[in-house]
């Protein structure tokens, strides 16, 4: 037989108290303090997930840092190729930018997809539960990321467009 009881949970110690006096040989669950134990599990989890989310970010930013940096002498040579030919500083800040926002925003829909696909695999087939793609969330990290590329190189890119073609034409 099963029986089902829901008070507050003060009165539980006492109830059980008073049940396991007066009928030994039941057995007595409080599946408030299973609730509070799954919880507790799930916000460790949760924890860890924002730690492994966060430091990706990090090291995410830190790498395409340097890769602009490592890109720097490249990116003057093509500054400077193209103020020769005619651009002006404006035409030279817009082509890199869009570079950036092109390269940002791939990588965006990339993190994104594949953020929706282990989504969908944990949620959906894992936990079992009802998975509903978002759209909002996709967008919002592929402009975030754009972004976030874009004020990265920008950073790092600094002073590219300070040197003067001769210097750089005279190295060839």
């Amino acid at each position: 037989y099963i029986g089902t009881a829901k008070m507050d949970p003060s009165r539980v110690a006492n109830f059980q108290s008073a049940l396991f006096k007066q009928y030994p040989g039941v057995t007595s669950i409080d599946v408030g303090q299973v609730l509070v134990r799954i919880q507790e599990l799930l916000d460790k989890i949760s924890s860890i997930i924002r730690f492994v989310a966060v430091f990706a970010i990090v090291s995410g930013i830190i790498i395409l840092a340097s890769s602009v940096a490592s890109t720097r002498h490249q990116r003057i040579r093509e500054a400077i190729l193209l103020k020769t030919l005619g651009a002006t500083r404006r035409q030279v800040i817009r082509i890199q930018a869009a570079e950036f926002l092109i390269i940002g925003s791939a990588a965006g829909l990339v993190g994104g997809t594949l953020a929706a696909i282990t989504a969908y695999f944990l949620l959906g087939k894992l936990l079992d539960t009802k998975f509903e793609f978002q759209w909002i969330p996709l967008v919002t990290g592929i402009a975030a990321t754009a972004l976030l590329s874009m004020g990265t190189a920008w950073l790092a890119s600094r002073g590219v467009l300070n040197h003067k073609p001769i210097e750089i034409l005279r190295e060839n």
